[in-house]
């Protein structure tokens, strides 16, 4: 689905992480799922589980990248980053 803003431009996709809802977890799929209905966002990042091994398992199926999906320590340095003013997005976003 590609949509257009008023002045015939399309509009880039909202670049999201998140935070749990990995495998065996319904509301993580619900909320994929809303994210999905007007094309917007893109889950490109997440800490699916506090598992490493089921964190990478669930970001597999879902279709996050493998440096998306880092898990709980390496989001919790990118939130930590933010919080002291630095700016942190992974290489491929800038």
């Amino acid at each position: 689905m590609v949509y257009a803003t008023a002045d015939g431009t399309s509009r880039k996709r909202l670049a999201v992480g998140m935070v749990g809802g990995g495998r065996n977890a319904f509301i993580g799929a619900v909320h994929r799922l809303a994210m999905r209905l007007d094309d917007q966002i893109a889950l490109v990042a997440g800490a699916l589980s506090s598992d490493p091994d089921n964190a990478a398992a669930s970001a597999a199926e879902i279709g996050i990248a493998p440096d998306g999906a880092r898990g709980v320590k390496f989001v919790a340095a990118a939130v930590e980053s933010n919080a002291a003013g630095g700016a942190w997005t992974p290489a491929r976003f800038r």
